[in-house]
């Protein structure tokens, strides 16, 4: 692994433990106060109900308390953010291994089990036709600001300007009548 990879792999385990010992800490938090609150407010039920939910709030909060929460610090090294340059190759490997990463696939495809790479071909899919609108979108918005430009040199382009302002006055005339219309039935009711 070169030294890019190796820093990589230090700073992501580094995150991972971080969130890690956060989520720990979190869920510490959570069982002392739903220990808490069941000691405080025992459910209505009955007796011996209320006395065996209270003894498993305390075993819970005893054993929250029992676990040591371990915070590892290290002091910033200078020497261990000394980035190196790639070739485009090694980047785009680099990358790839990265994207793998964080999308939790572990080696290769063909280790994968079949609801696995049926999901993994699903998902491909979406994103080729998510990519494919989003360039014909892209495509048809740098078009529209030619077409009026074109237009203005040819004389057929102004009877499509005026058929199209027709449709539009059209259009606006039946949204005012639907308007009028839902407006009476509103007041009448």
């Amino acid at each position: 692994m070169s030294d890019l990879e190796q820093q990589e792999m230090r700073l992501l385990s580094e995150a991972l433990r971080i969130s890690r010992e956060e989520y720990e800490l979190e869920q510490l938090h959570r069982k002392e106060r739903n220990a808490a609150n069941l000691v405080e407010n025992p459910p209505k039920t009955s007796i011996s109900a209320a006395v065996t939910t209270s003894q498993k709030a305390e075993t819970v909060y005893l054993e929250s308390k029992k676990q040591p929460i371990k915070i590892e610090e290290r002091p910033y090294n200078p020497s261990a953010t000394h980035i190196t340059e790639l070739s485009s190759s090694e980047a785009a490997q680099a990358w790839m291994e990265q994207a793998r990463k964080e999308a939790g696939i572990q080696g290769s495809v063909a280790s994968l089990s079949q609801v696995e790479k049926e999901q993994l071909r699903e998902r491909a899919e979406y994103l080729k036709q998510r990519r494919a609108e989003l360039l014909s979108r892209k495509l048809d918005s740098k078009k529209k600001p030619h077409i009026p430009e074109e237009c203005k040199e040819k004389a057929q382009c102004s009877s499509q300007e005026k058929e199209m302002d027709e449709q539009e006055k059209k259009n606006l005339q039946r949204r005012k009548q639907l308007a009028e219309k839902l407006k009476e039935e509103v007041i009448n009711k």
